[in-house]
């Protein structure tokens, strides 16, 4: 688990990140038709905006038709990522920017609203089938409580709330908070983040903590203004369990809509008591094991 864990760190790591802007000055300044142009903001909140583009030329828009304005990335203009909030499972320390709305389906329906351009909500909406089974929503919030320069910390929470019409089960609920580290910017990034277990029974109201937690350990290169390289790993952190997966994979975006697919590697650590009928005792013997798939799942996501 150790070495695998020090593998993906180190691939990560081996990107590089952020440099210096070339020219601080330069603004991308994206209208909401997709519209995109480069150039000099005098005043970037003034209404309408003036922008004189690097062809020399003064273009004016009206506030109404600006959706974004934002420095260039290192030196260049590069379209960004719509799903910067998440790799393919785990949450960045990014949000999607307030106003904005996100309908995905990662195996089931989510929508991700921005609240503030700090704070994001969220809701997926799993269906259980069979006896018992009944609606499983899954309630987020994350926020981006730290930034400074290319590094972003945020903190968040999902809750899983199931309605199922069992009176043993209803009122139970499973939360998974955790915080997570992004460092870089939106086209080259290493992502880190840590995930704990609450649980509370619905029969007697009792509150559990989980014993472990769960590592995740991600990056993410972009090749274009439509390709982007990602790696999203977890390494369980519990006594009786060794291994970790990875998930590599490709997201193929525009202005508004991704498309991702991904493979899992996974490593474990399987261990076999063996018996000596000469000594008469039992040894332990480990084996480890590896098993690649691909693909195995993929999303596709539309920001409004």
């Amino acid at each position: 688990m150790l070495r695998f864990a020090s593998l993906l760190v180190a691939v990560l790591l081996a990107a590089p990140l952020v440099r210096a802007q070339a020219d601080p000055a330069l603004r991308r300044v994206v209208l909401t038709d997709g519209s995109v142009y480069v150039g000099t903001v005098a005043d970037e909140a003034a209404d309408p905006l003036v922008v004189v583009t690097t062809d020399g030329v003064t273009r004016t828009f009206a506030r109404a038709r600006v959706e974004t304005v934002a420095p260039l990335i290192r030196g260049r203009f590069f379209r960004t990522d719509p799903v910067r909030s998440r790799l393919f499972l785990s949450p960045t320390a990014r949000t999607i920017g307030g106003g904005q709305v996100r309908l995905s389906f990662l195996g089931a329906p989510n929508v991700a609203v921005g609240l503030t351009d700090h704070v994001d909500a969220s809701a997926t909406g799993y269906l259980a089938l069979g006896d018992g089974g009944g609606i499983l929503p899954l309630l987020g919030i994350k926020g981006t409580i730290w930034q400074a320069g290319n590094v972003s910390v945020a903190l968040g929470a999902s809750v899983l709330i199931p309605l199922t019409g069992d009176e043993t089960i209803d009122g139970s609920a499973v939360a998974f908070p955790y915080g997570v580290v992004t460092v870089g910017d939106e086209t080259r990034s290493v992502n880190i983040g840590l995930t704990g277990v609450v649980g509370r029974s619905g029969s007697d109201g009792d509150v559990e903590f989980g014993d472990g937690a769960a590592l995740s350990l991600g990056g993410e290169v972009q090749l274009n203004n439509g390709v982007k390289l990602i790696m999203d790993g977890i390494v369980p952190i519990t006594d009786g369990f060794s291994g970790a997966a990875a998930f590599p994979g490709i997201r193929l975006f525009g202005n508004r809509f991704a498309f991702d697919v991904f493979g899992i590697v996974a490593v474990y650590r399987d261990d076999t008591e063996v018996y000596n009928p000469t000594t008469q005792t039992f040894t332990t013997r480990s084996e480890t094991k590896v098993f690649a798939f691909a693909p195995i799942g993929g999303s596709v996501s539309y920001t409004f």
